[in-house]
């Protein structure tokens, strides 16, 4: 997905009235643990009510949905034992999970999706 894109889509998500089953916001939150429980979570609701994927946005507040930018690095963020993240979540998920990070910079703040 090209990067107007996924802008385009978390615009979509942040006029939604609230998160939901498959739409996830977060600000910092960045606990290797959490984050697959989500994953697996995330996947499994995207699954069960038909939905192609679902989405987990950091740096947007979970309640108002204004863009706060994060902090949070998925690219240098590590799992158990130094491991890089995207690694560790993809052999500590099961079924494995597939997913992708992206990095967005808008004017109010860097976002995660």
């Amino acid at each position: 997905m090209d990067r107007q894109a996924l802008l385009d889509t978390v615009e979509r998500l942040r006029r939604l009235p609230r998160e939901a089953a498959t739409v996830e916001f977060k600000a910092n939150w960045d606990r290797p643990e959490d984050i697959g429980e989500y994953l697996s979570a995330l996947g499994n609701a995207a699954a069960l009510e038909g939905h192609e994927r679902a989405w987990m946005v950091w740096g947007v507040d979970n309640r108002t949905h204004a863009v706060q930018g994060t902090h949070f690095n998925p690219f240098a963020a590590k799992g158990e034992g130094n491991q890089p993240l995207s690694m560790w979540l993809t052999q500590k998920t099961s079924p494995r999970a597939y997913f992708q990070f992206h990095e967005l910079t808008q004017p109010a703040g860097r976002l995660v999706v």
